[in-house]
This record gives structure tokens, sequence and C-alpha cells, in this order.
């Protein structure tokens, strides 16, 4: 196992900044998900830590030692890619072995070295088909099995399974997570999907613009985000533009209705954005009881139905709300019918707008 840390690393292609001033610190045996939308550049502090981009500025470091000027054949760093990157012509063993036949490693080594991996990714029983044989996922786990053979001090992978379908793509990344975790192995995982992050991360860094906004759990990140890029892009959000009345409401939408959220600890008069978690707005037929001391009532608009729950509109005083709510108890709620709102505080922050 070896930790991995990032100090002031900073990138730019011609007239356009892809990193600047990024620190970042993977301890030893933690998977660390780059999460952010395109062109944010996780992608490029993935190709600096392996050695196939020079920063411009910083440093990177393994186990302490400084490797910027480590070739990238020399980093034991196992990369998995977008695209799978296999030999057409060989097979599942051979592109697995490849990589061991190139530093050197003896025949009866690497043979053996690739049949334990192979088992490692359930592919023992695949091991002499070609790539054009087997399925993209199958595919995935040849190209993760040759990333391991050599025994890397690191993995890296960049957006491994964006080219599959969404069944096997959970499939995968369970697969992924339990081998990372059976070896114990330094990890750094790219990724736009969130939900691919949160589901398999020790720690998930949020990027924009090329720098680092929130490092931190998932559960830290999606109950407590730093700021307002990352308030909106974590899940799905309600924004309100208001201003705070007193020490316990704010003022939000185009009428002024008040929110309660006591001890928020900002000042009276402050501008705000109001950010409500859809899981934190709770529906009540009862039109006459169901405000639950808001006043806020309100008429459901649209329905999408995600499986378990379903995300409902309500057009209220406050403007447009999304609500998720249990989607049997959403079979209830018809269309333009009337519907109390009840907002929970511990859903609700307040942020600067």
């Amino acid at each position: 196992m070896a930790s991995l840390e990032i100090q002031k690393l900073r990138k730019r292609f011609g007239a356009v900044a892809a990193v600047e001033s990024l620190d970042l610190c993977v301890g030893s045996g933690e998977l660390v998900s780059l999460l952010g939308p395109s062109g944010c550049g996780k992608t490029t502090v993935l190709r600096i830590l392996a050695g196939f981009e020079r920063p411009d500025h910083g440093d990177v470091r393994l186990d302490g030692k400084r490797i910027n000027d480590v070739p990238a054949n020399r980093r034991n760093m196992g990369m998995v890619f977008q695209a799978y990157s296999l030999f057409p012509t060989m097979t599942a063993r051979q592109n697995v072995e490849f990589g061991l036949r190139v530093r050197g490693v003896a025949k009866r080594v690497r043979g053996d070295k690739a049949t334990e991996v192979l088992s490692l990714v359930r592919l023992q029983d695949h091991a002499d088909r070609y790539p054009h044989q087997l399925s993209g996922g199958q595919q995935q786990r040849v190209a993760l099995a040759r990333a391991l053979a050599f025994e890397p001090q690191v993995l890296l992978l960049d957006e491994p399974l964006s080219a599959l379908d969404a069944k096997v793509r959970v499939e995968v990344r369970q697969e992924i997570r339990a081998i990372q975790s059976r070896l114990g192995i330094t990890t750094v995982y790219v990724t736009h999907d969130q939900e691919e992050a949160f589901s398999i991360s020790d720690q998930v860094a949020i990027m924009a613009a090329g720098q680092v906004q929130q490092i931190g759990t998932p559960a830290e990140i999606y109950r407590a985000p730093c700021n307002l890029f990352v308030a909106e892009f974590i899940g799905t959000v309600n924004r309100l533009e208001g201003t705070v009345a007193d020490q316990d409401n704010v003022a939000a939408g185009p009428n002024g209705t008040k929110v309660k959220i006591p001890g928020h600890g900002w000042p009276t008069g402050a501008a705000v954005a109001v950010l409500i978690r859809p899981e934190a707005v709770k529906i009540n037929t009862d039109t006459h009881n169901g405000a639950l001391g808001h006043g806020l009532t309100g008429q459901i608009t649209t329905h999408m139905f995600l499986g378990a729950i379903t995300r409902v509109a309500i057009d209220t005083s406050l403007g447009p709300l999304m609500a998720d709510v249990p989607s049997e108890q959403a079979l209830m709620l018809a269309l333009d019918s009337p519907v109390g709102v009840q907002i929970e505080p511990g859903g609700t922050r307040l942020m600067a707008p």
C-alpha cells in the first residue's frame, strides 16, 4: 500500500487552465474519486499522476517521495482507461501477460500471475477468448486484471464504466470496490457519475474549474456541502432566494414567505440562498392541517417516477418545489390537487447567493 499526495498542482493548455493550485491527499489503501462536470480537470489530474502529462507547477509525491521526474513506465501505477485498450489479436490471458512480458517477467511466472488475476475478476473460464468474444463488462474486467497483474502501488481508473449499460455498470463497480478493498490498493477513480462515486468511495473530491471544491466522505458532502456549487452539483436541490427575517426565519421566494430554520446563525437582513433537499419537503393532502405551522400550501404539477420514490413538483407561494415521496403515496397525489407542505429544517441550508 502507498500514500499519494498532490501539492499546489497547476497545468495549462495554452490559455486554458486545466488544473489550478490543486491539493489532494489519498491515504494508503483508500479509494478516492475525483467527481465533477466535463472539463473540470479531473482526467488531467489522473494523467499527471500516471506520468502522461507533466505539471507546470507543483509536486506529486508517492509515499513522501517526489515523482515528477519519474517516467510513466517506472511509477508502478496501474491504469484502466475508459476505452478498454485491449489488443484485439490477443486472448484475455495474453492481454494480461503483456505488461509482465514487457517488464521481462519469466514466462511461467507471468502465466501464473495471469491465472491469479483472471480468477480475481472471475474470468478464469474466459482466459482463452479474444476481446470480440467477450461482453463489454468482461472486457473491462480484463483491463482491470491487466492493470493489477504487476502489483502496482497505485491504481488509476479513468471513467472505466462509462461505456457499459446501467445494469452491468453497477455489477462491475461493485466488483472493482470488492477487489480494491481485498487488495488494499490505493486508488484514484475519475467519474462524472455521482451515484458511482458515492457508492464505492472512501472519500470524494468534488472538482470545478481545475480545483478541488470539497473533499470528504459521501455522507459529509451530501449533508454539509461547503459552497453553493457543491450543494447544487450533488443530488437534487430546491434553491430559493431569501432574506434573513430573524434568528429562526428566512423570508424566501417572490412573496417573502417565511421558512422556519431555527438557529441558522446568519445576521438579520442578510441575503441568502435557501437550499432544500427534495426529501425534506413533506406533503400532506389535508390542506387545513398539513401546513404544520408554515401556512404553506400548493398544487401538484408533475410526477417523475424514479422507482421506489416519485419526484413530485409542487407550485407554492415560495415558488416551484420538488418533493421526493414514496411511490405508493404518489399514486394518491393527483395532478392539480391541493396539498399542504412542510419543510423540515434539518434538510435546509443557507448559503451566500
